[in-house]
């Protein structure tokens, strides 16, 4: 998902600057793909989310 977001809607901000995003979630952002059946199969549970930089510089974690 971060990296579909990323290339869809890249963000351009400031150094020292920052921004509000909303990020709209449907079904088939917290699925996962099922081989033997060819379809998206919706996930349940909790999802972590973590906003940063790049992947190694996570400045924000949270759950879904």
């Amino acid at each position: 998902l971060l990296l579909h977001f990323w290339l869809c809607h890249p963000l351009h901000v400031k150094a020292g600057a920052s921004e509000k995003v909303t990020l709209q979630l449907d079904e088939r952002a917290l699925s996962s793909w099922d081989a033997s059946k060819h379809e998206w199969a919706p996930q349940s549970g909790t999802f972590q989310v973590m906003v940063g930089a790049s992947s190694r510089d996570i400045r924000l974690n949270g759950q879904l």
